[in-house]
């Protein structure tokens, strides 16, 4: 995750200190072409009955930069950078 991370912030400087100069936060989905995480999701979730575990696959990120207030130089903060459940 680190490296999707930073191969992530390497592409998109421009529009990522754009962001966070003009709105203090910087908030991006996109697909990484790789896997970037596993696990499971629960396919019964609110509805009636026992958990029914689905083994799952992405490629697809979830990453939230913030600007740190009062900092000097100005720094930015990752919120969440997690894979999301969509994709892959």
């Amino acid at each position: 995750m680190n490296q999707v991370v930073n191969d992530y912030l390497r592409k998109n400087w421009e529009a990522v200190r754009s962001d966070l100069a003009l709105n203090g936060r910087h908030e991006a989905t996109f697909d990484h072409g790789n896997l970037t995480g596993e696990g499971f999701h629960n396919s019964n979730y609110s509805q009636p009955g026992p958990p029914n575990p689905i083994y799952s696959r992405t490629s697809i990120v979830t990453i939230t930069l913030d600007l740190v207030p009062g900092s000097s130089p100005p720094t930015f903060r990752i919120i969440r950078a997690f894979p999301n459940g969509r994709g892959f």
